[in-house]
């Protein structure tokens, strides 16, 4: 069904101006990694739409659809989908990937507001993944804005409340390195044995493993 409406989009008026099934147009396309069909899509409902919920979506679609190809281009359609005066189930994400943007770019300042509204936004349990990543981020623009002990705080509400092997144990290094810049050895010493016990094969458990050795300490209790 989808290569068939893909195929129909650029003769039919109707199709182009359904923008429920040009959502679902640019979703399905996606899921199956046309992502460049996706993107078309999604461009068709920006050029198509005029309300801003639907706007929105068109631009989160599109930055969903680039990100992989276009970094530029995705993280500018996220900030545009902010910038609607709307807010749809497509803002907490949007506002996060946008501060993941602009984190990459320096641009801390900018990050934080986004960062900042996507934590706000993503309060119920459906949206964890978003509220994770935005604490994380916020955690890396304190490290970046010299304030270690935010950072350090952060990078732990992360790893008491969540368990996500992709991430947690990033921010739990990163906690320690924060302690070390504030010369707190027992803490640093702490977070460093705990990372080794949950996740001792990960990347950051093994330099866990390191930094304990060069510390005298053997890792895992």
């Amino acid at each position: 069904a989808g290569d068939i409406l893909s195929g129909l989009l650029d003769r039919s008026d109707e199709l182009r101006s359904n923008p429920g099934l040009l959502q679902w147009l640019a979703i399905e396309l996606a899921g199956r990694g046309k992502r460049a069909e996706s993107a078309s899509v999604a461009r068709v409902m920006l050029k198509t739409q005029t309300e801003p919920a639907w706007r929105q979506a068109g631009y989160a679609l599109l930055g969903r659809a680039l990100i992989a190809d276009d970094k530029a281009g995705a993280a500018q359609a996220f900030e545009q989908a902010v910038a609607e005066k709307v807010e749809t189930e497509y803002l907490p994400e949007a506002a996060l990937r946008a501060g993941e943007f602009a984190l990459q770019r320096g641009e801390t300042a900018a990050a934080k507001g986004y960062l900042d509204r996507a934590a706000a936004l993503s309060a119920g349990d459906e949206l964890a993944g978003v509220r994770i990543r935005a604490y994380a981020g916020l955690g890396r623009a304190a490290i970046v804005e010299g304030r270690p002990e935010e950072a350090a705080r952060l990078f732990m509400v992360v790893s008491v409340l969540y368990d996500d092997p992709a991430l947690v144990p990033d921010c739990m290094l990163a906690a320690a390195d924060a302690y070390r810049r504030m010369d707190r050895k027992d803490e640093r010493m702490r977070v460093l044995r705990e990372l080794v016990q949950r996740y001792p094969d990960s990347p950051a458990g093994r330099n866990a493993v390191a930094a304990l050795g060069a510390n005298g300490d053997g890792g895992a209790e």
